[in-house]
């Protein structure tokens, strides 16, 4: 039987810095866990992988996966649960025109206070990280399927101009995306 005891170092690591890029903070596995429901979430998640192979479905299923067997220490419950539904609502939907007026509404915030308690829980603008969520998801697709045509990522990792994708793409990775293939 699976059990979180069985975690290797490298992979709480691992799981560490993905928690931090995403939420920041400190997180440690809680003491009590359900290992029935730790495994059928990974079953899920592979479902998923073997059906769909949906990228964002998997690291929305695997974020809220994580989020659930973990905890940040010393705090009983994290400020950033406010937005957390919009980070989710990214993951998914990068490819499509995605609003701060549509975020805002599935986080039942304001648009102000919507763009404030992300900016403070973390750290960027939510527009920074849904362009990067689109800029590691057509790295991803650059290095899967490198015949694709530059635009066609762009326009499949939802930028409308292709120009603007090559250049968001260069600042973040430091090469092209035609050099990343």
């Amino acid at each position: 039987m699976l059990t979180l005891t069985n975690v290797t170092v490298e992979a709480i690591r691992s799981v560490e810095a993905y928690l931090f890029f995403f939420c920041g903070g400190d997180f440690i596995f809680r003491e009590k866990t359900d290992t029935e429901a730790y495994v059928s979430a990974l079953e899920a998640i592979e479902n998923e992988y073997l059906g769909n192979r949906c990228e964002a479905k998997m690291s929305a299923m695997l974020y809220s996966l994580i989020m659930t067997f973990l905890e940040e220490e010393g705090k009983e419950q994290r400020a950033v649960s406010s937005t957390a539904p919009a980070l989710y609502y990214m993951e998914e939907h990068f490819s499509e025109k995605i609003t701060v007026e549509e975020l805002a509404g599935i986080c039942h915030l304001s648009k102000s206070a919507f763009c404030k308690h992300f900016k403070e829980n973390h750290g960027c603008t939510a527009f920074q990280r849904l362009t990067d969520i689109r800029l590691l998801n057509a790295e991803l697709i650059l290095k899967l399927r490198p015949d694709e045509k530059i635009y066609a990522v762009a326009e499949q990792c939802g930028f409308t101009d292709a120009g603007y994708f090559c250049k968001a793409y260069k600042k973040r990775f430091g090469i092209s995306p035609s050099d990343a293939r």
